[in-house]
């Protein structure tokens, strides 16, 4: 059976990730950090590939993957990210396949197929327990991303509400240009006259 080394800085990605890899046959090790990823490989676990997440807090995926090629220079490496546009060219060269995130599960299968070949598929189709993990992992998932728009929406709002009250206010303090001609004529200074 061949292992998967998931590092990742997200519980949720990880566990989702985990239970994917492993309904599909293949064995999954899950880190929540690069320091933790590496330190498994360290202690000697045996792995056929590691999949990569670019953005993490500490230890991001390039330095992670340099130290992958400095130590475990076999280990091929597959980079999840969602900043594929950004990403310095020397990642480009560590990582064995670059899979944007958002994409079909299926891209990052097929990669997975291409490096180390098809998981140990058996004839049983997913158990339903298994089935009920990955779907409360997903809805969790979900739940949390919802939540995320949700907190992000109410503070455009309440930026939208404020930056309005604040040109309202403006617009309120200043005086026409109808109300100036009319104070100057008071104060005993002629406005201006078109001429």
């Amino acid at each position: 059976m061949k292992t998967i080394l998931c590092i990742d800085d997200q519980q949720d990605s990880l566990e989702i990730r985990r239970l994917f890899l492993e309904t599909l046959g293949y064995r999954a090790i899950t880190a929540l950090s690069g320091e933790k990823g590496l330190r498994l490989l360290n202690d000697g676990a045996t792995v056929d590939l590691v999949i990569l997440d670019y953005k993490m807090e500490g230890m991001d995926g390039l330095e992670v993957a340099r130290h992958l090629r400095r130590h475990h220079s076999e280990l091929p490496i597959i980079l999840l990210t969602g900043y594929t546009t950004e990403l310095p060219r020397e990642i480009k060269s560590l990582a064995d396949c670059i899979i944007a995130k958002g994409l079909p599960a299926k891209e990052l299968l097929r990669a997975i197929s291409q490096i180390v070949g098809d998981g140990e598929k058996s004839a049983a189709p997913i158990p339903p327990d298994r089935a009920n993990q990955l779907l409360d992992v997903s809805l969790r998932h979900a739940d949390r991303a919802n939540g995320f728009v949700r907190r992000a929406s109410e503070e455009s709002r309440r930026v939208y509400e404020r930056l309005n009250s604040q040109i309202n206010e403006r617009q309120r303090r200043r005086p026409t240009r109808k109300k100036r001609k009319n104070d100057q004529i008071s104060e005993g200074r002629p406005g201006r006259s078109a001429t």
